[in-house]
């Protein structure tokens, strides 16, 4: 496959949509529920209120939710329901993410903001919107690991976890997490 470049002219309308569902018509037939899952097909109706839902809201940005206060209000619906479906008190907070790799992400970054705030570590200080994050996610990965040391007593080594998977120990998942193993040492 020859390596993509920027075209020199742009091309019409109706020839990227002729190319986009030319691409589209390679995948898996996966209404038919041919892929494992991921997705899931509800129907052409709800497929079609899902694409005229998402067009309402195609060009915003929750990164902004000053500018785009409709989606901070659905933003706080969604998890305001979700920590109801998870009996999670009035103070219970949330994000929504886009999935996948994002929400592990999101996932790593609160466990190191939990330690953060367990050992008082300062974060570092950055002007711009979102110039911070990669920093702390660093720092996460430190924290994780010092986490991850402190609760060897609570975690299995990788022998003990193949013996419990061949049936030699009971298996449990305690010490799987690193919350109950981010504290502060004196």
């Amino acid at each position: 496959m020859n390596r993509a470049t920027v075209p020199a002219h742009g091309r019409g309308a109706d020839a990227l949509l002729a190319d986009l569902e030319a691409r589209k018509a390679k995948d898996t037939d996966w209404k038919r529920g041919r892929v494992f899952s991921l997705v899931y097909h509800a129907g052409d109706e709800h497929s079609r209120l899902l694409e005229r839902a998402h067009a309402l809201f195609a060009s915003g940005n929750l990164l902004n939710p000053m500018a785009f206060q409709s989606l901070r209000g659905l933003e706080a619906e969604i998890t305001q329901m979700a920590a109801d479906l998870m009996h999670g008190g009035p103070d219970t907070v949330g994000a929504v993410t886009s999935g996948g790799t994002e929400s592990i992400l999101v996932a790593v970054a609160a466990y190191r903001d939990r330690a953060r705030a367990a050992q008082a570590v300062d974060p570092p200080a950055d002007d711009r919107p979102a110039g911070d994050r990669a920093p702390r996610l660093r720092q996460g990965r430190a924290l994780l690991r010092r986490a991850a040391q402190e609760g060897r007593g609570r975690r299995r080594s990788a022998g003990r976890r193949a013996r419990a998977r061949a049936g030699d120990r009971p298996v449990d998942d305690r010490g799987g997490g690193v919350g109950p193993a981010v504290r502060r040492t004196a």
